[in-house]
């Protein structure tokens, strides 16, 4: 294999998710790309009939049409497609529309295959942002399905504004400017016959002449196309392509008209797509508009953690859109202000790192400089940027300010080294809890080689026994609100009587994890995969990692629908107890349990059993 050019791999250098993988792994990817010139005249001959491969948008502006599987969507240098037939190969391939030629890269199955089984950080990517959140796939249609197998019927949002054949074309046009509505319904003793759009109006009336007093059905379209209110909006989609129409009359079992679906119907649903909603902000050309393509997001995210249930979920997709909204801004620093004056790594901490993030959280971030550079107006310009645009975005300030704007956050890499020395070799309380939180690290933008070798000097710190058990005392000290038989032990706190699920569960969880995760040297950030790892390195039984995640799961998601509660309060983390189900309440306690465990088992491998 020839080596790959040097400008290939630095764009696919800063391309998610090539971004994550080692820059070794990195080049021979790069290497084993095929490189397209695409152009109107041989995109079919280049893409059709092909076996699956992910495509990789280098040059070129591609548009793919609303079909089966895919949302109507413009790609443009970075962007993917292919992924689909990679999960379902049996599909026909994408061919999209070129808008403009240039360049696609090709990487065929089998390395595509290869790179998600060695590398969960790129396989992951697919599921978060890609499919919004969907990584496994699902026997049948469940809450949390993709928007296109909804059912038509959850679109139809008003009753529908119907004419009479015998209706003039004046008193219809009439009826249509008063209702605010682009077509008519032809209705005789209440049966669909027909259908009349604006479009008609401009075709079949204006253009040719006709007196505004003839009947409607004299330009009415009869017998229309129609949809069964059931229907997926998948197949709704396929039958509007296929008979190149935008207005589509919903019925009922009998042939009753319940509405009309109409293609800006479909075009608001798919802007409330994750993945959609992640390109636009991608592209936004400014930071006025990206802060307005972001009001969109508090939207969605609630949406989908209503639809999904699922706390897991919807912290990896409020991780992605902040690493999308983080990478933006800093993109328009440097187009605005010029070139960095030396290397940096911006850096996320806690639930950003970990992508657990909650409806309510907010900022944690921290500046790594290559240690050359001096922290001058330029990186602290930057943060203040980056700080100011996220708080525009619905994501608040740290209170602690453990931000990059604080110069407490902005530190070479040989000052970073001296902080974590101090804190692992000298273990104080703030030290301990200083050092946890920035163990849990990610690299949303800047140089990956500088933020490796960071987290390479970090973790072999982070490995200090005399810290380890500062850090397991810690942990052991920490209540887990469960009492003699297995009573909850609740505190009174403005929300009522309850319990602090995250200090009292889930962040437990994520101490012992991290923990573990110090001492073996995994420098992956998020709390499942940390098991996943302790387990296959035979650092945690696979019976107690499993223990471990389901008890993290049920309670981030326990999080989430507190805070989905129209009466959360002030307090997202109060979990009211009286409010839950019977099953939900043994569960809770069956977690609390593991904690309790998992807690113990830390003395006997970190304090000698004391």
């Amino acid at each position: 294999m020839s080596p790959a050019p040097a400008d290939m791999v630095e764009f696919l250098r800063a391309q998610p998710p090539f971004d994550a993988l080692p820059d070794a792994v990195l080049e021979s990817a790069a290497g084993s790309l095929y490189s397209l010139y695409v152009s109107a005249a041989n995109v079919h001959e280049l893409l059709d009939d092909t076996p699956p491969a992910l495509y990789v948008v280098r040059s070129a502006v591609l548009d793919i049409e609303p079909g089966a599987s895919l949302p109507a969507q413009r790609l443009e240098s970075g962007d993917l497609f292919g992924h689909d037939r990679l999960r379902h190969p049996a599909r026909d391939p994408v061919v999209p529309t070129v808008v403009r030629d240039g360049i696609v890269y090709r990487l065929d199955a089998a390395r595509f295959e290869t790179l998600c089984e060695r590398y969960p950080e790129f396989a992951r990517y697919f599921g978060e942002v890609i499919e919004g959140g969907m990584l496994r796939e699902r026997e049948s249609r469940g809450p949390d399905a993709e928007w296109v197998e909804r059912r038509v019927g959850e679109l139809l949002t008003r009753a529908p504004v119907t004419a009479q054949a015998r209706d003039s074309i004046t008193a219809a046009t009439q009826r249509m400017r008063e209702a605010g509505v682009s077509c008519l319904p032809v209705l005789d003793n209440g049966a669909l016959r027909g259908i009349v759009t604006d479009r008609d109006l401009r075709n079949r009336v204006l253009a040719a002449g006709r007196d505004p007093a003839a009947g409607l059905s004299e330009i009415m379209t009869g017998d229309p196309v129609s949809i069964a209110v059931d229907t997926a909006l998948f197949d709704a989609i396929v039958l509007m392509s296929r008979h190149n129409i935008h207005h589509l009359p919903v019925t009922d079992a009998g042939g009753t008209l319940c509405g009309v679906l109409t293609s800006s119907d479909l075009m608001r649903e798919q802007r409330a797509d994750p993945v959609l909603v992640t390109g636009r902000l991608r592209r936004a050309a400014t930071r006025e508009a990206l802060i307005d393509e972001a009001r969109a997001v508090p939207a969605l995210v609630r949406a989908f953690a209503a639809r999904t249930g699922n706390g897991d979920r919807t912290g990896h997709l409020l991780a992605s859109l902040t690493d999308t909204l983080t990478r933006r801004l800093i993109e328009l620093w440097e187009a605005a202000q010029g070139a960095p004056p030396g290397r940096y790594a911006w850096l996320a901490f806690g639930s950003h790192a970990r992508r657990d993030q909650h409806l309510h959280s907010d900022q944690d971030s921290g500046l790594v400089l290559a240690d050359d550079v001096a922290d001058d107006a330029w990186f602290s310009g930057l943060a203040e940027w980056v700080r100011d645009g996220l708080a525009r975005c619905a994501i608040p300030p740290c209170p602690g300010n453990m931000m990059a704007a604080n110069p407490d956050w902005r530190l070479t890499r040989a000052q970073w080294r001296q902080r974590f020395e101090h804190w692992t070799g000298e273990p104080s309380p703030d030290g301990v809890m200083h050092g946890m939180i920035c163990f849990d690290s990610r690299c949303i933008a800047g140089d990956g080689a500088l933020y490796r070798q960071h987290r390479e000097e970090i973790a072999a710190l982070g490995r200090n026994g005399l810290f380890l058990a500062h850090a397991a005392r810690r942990i052991l000290n920490l209540p887990v609100p469960l009492g003699l038989f297995d009573r909850l032990l609740t505190r009174h706190r403005a929300g009522g009587h309850g319990v602090d699920i995250k200090h009292s569960g889930i962040a437990i969880i994520n101490d012992i994890a991290r923990l573990h995760a110090l001492a073996e040297g995994i420098t992956i950030a998020d709390t499942p995969t940390r098991l996943e790892r302790l387990a296959a390195a035979g650092v945690l039984a696979p019976a107690d990692s499993r223990d471990l995640a389901d008890s993290w799961r049920l309670l981030v998601d326990l999080r989430l629908q507190r805070q989905l509660d129209p009466d959360c309060g002030d307090d997202p983390n109060l979990l009211l107890p009286e409010r839950l189900g019977t099953l939900q309440r043994r569960q809770l306690k069956a977690a609390f349990r593991v904690v309790k465990t998992s807690q113990r088992a830390l003395a006997l491998r970190f304090l000698g059993g004391g």
